[in-house]
Formats: C-alpha cells, structure tokens, sequence
C-alpha cells in the first residue's frame, strides 16, 4: 500500500469513527430502560432522548396524568445506561416541578411521582453534565 492509498485509508477510518458518537441506538436504550421497570407495572409510555449530539440540551414531551396514581420514570442515558448528567423534572400545568430525578444525592436512574391534579404535564430531560446526548426514558404504572 503507497503512501498515498494510507492517507486515504485514515482519513476515511477516522472520518467514520468521527460520526459513530452522533448516531443513537434509541432502541437499545429503550429495551434497557423498560427492562428496569418493577414486575408490577405496566408500560405507559417510552421515549427517545435526543440532544443532537449536544446541541440540543433539553428535550420536553408532554404527558396525561390522572389523579391518585403512581407513575414510574426510569431513565437510560450514557456508556453505562444510567442517567449520569441527564434529569427529568415533572411540571404540572403551572410549570410548577412536581418530581424530579435529581436530588442532594445526585442523578438517579429511576423515581416515582403520585399524582394529585390529573391534566397535562411536562417532561423536561436536560443535559446538564453530560457526555452522551442520547437516551431513552419510559414511564410505567402499576397494574
């Protein structure tokens, strides 16, 4: 192989390599975060975090709650599925945070909120020290 056709060969390799961080396998994150979910609950609803590679550093979904049941949020970000640098907050029609996945202890992977107006709330999932901006969260009730 010349000098030349190696050039080629690494420019192209790390040309590649440079794009795998901004593709999301939204689907492994998916399965692994419902995998997490307790015995007792039910699937409502999952969705894909995408912060575009970090420029996009909230994503915000909009969720029907009723009053007096317990949701389940479980959250799967990162290398390692966890939710280190990602927070969910829980804001109720008057943007009120009612829940959160962050707390004096730090980033948690999973919290419960018991509802007590049903209406409309918002999901915000910020990317605040993260290092991959992509994930899956899925919220679940009992059955």
């Amino acid at each position: 192989m010349n000098l030349l056709s190696r050039v080629f060969f690494l420019c192209l390799l790390f040309g590649a390599a440079s794009q795998l961080p901004a593709q999301c396998n939204f689907k492994a994150y998916q399965e692994f975060s419902a995998a997490k979910m307790p015995d007792t609950h039910r699937l409502l609803k999952s969705y894909h975090l995408d912060g575009k590679g970090g420029e996009q550093k909230q994503v915000e979904v909009k969720l029907n709650l009723r009053k007096d049941t317990n949701y389940h949020f479980q959250l799967a970000t990162g290398a390692d599925g966890g939710a280190e640098g990602v927070v969910a907050a829980v804001l109720n029609n008057k943007d009120n945070e009612v829940a959160s996945s962050y707390d004096h202890t730090g980033y948690r992977e999973q919290f419960n909120y018991r509802c007590r107006d049903s209406g409309v709330y918002t999901i915000v999932f910020t990317f605040k020290e993260a290092e991959i901006y992509c994930g899956a969260a899925t919220v679940s009730v009992e059955k």
